[in-house]
């Protein structure tokens, strides 16, 4: 109405990658909220997307977080990390992954990691042997994940 745009203007008019959606996914689970969390999965499916795929985008966000904090306790700097981590997954790791990943990933502990991804892993097993629906699973599994980060895992 002014002429200014703002930045939900921008919002509204770009769509986000499966990707940057995971990411506000995390984002929010780690940061203890539950129900913004839940809106963007209910959202997600609404477009379509299977847990099982949600699971296992998130389960590579856990696994970049556990490999540079890996590096980082190892003393190794940005640049070092994108490199070893290229040759170790075989494919260029682009340098700001592994830049939000770091900041990202210091206020975790590895113990916390490792039973965010152990969950994701259980869950996706879950699921495929078909004992229960998989979007309980999936919302069980993101509760289990957000409780640990509460706990200090």
């Amino acid at each position: 109405a002014d002429g200014q745009i703002q930045q939900t203007d921008i919002d509204q008019a770009i769509t986000k990658t499966l990707q940057d959606n995971i990411f506000d996914l995390t984002q929010y689970i780690l940061q203890g909220k539950i129900d913004q969390a839940r809106d963007l999965v209910r959202d997600l499916r609404l477009q379509g997307e299977d847990e099982i795929k949600l699971i296992a985008i998130m389960l590579g966000q856990f696994r970049l977080f556990t490999q540079v904090k890996i590096l980082a306790r190892a003393g190794k700097n940005e640049s070092a990390m994108v490199t070893q981590l290229s040759e170790l997954l075989g494919r260029k790791i682009n340098p700001y992954q592994v830049k939000f990943a770091l900041r990202d990933s210091r206020p975790l502990t590895l113990s916390f990691l490792k039973e965010a991804m152990a969950t994701l892993i259980s869950t996706d097993y879950q699921i495929k042997q078909g004992k229960l629906d998989k979007a309980y699973l999936f919302d069980l599994a993101l509760l289990k994940i957000a409780s640990a980060k509460q706990r200090g895992v």
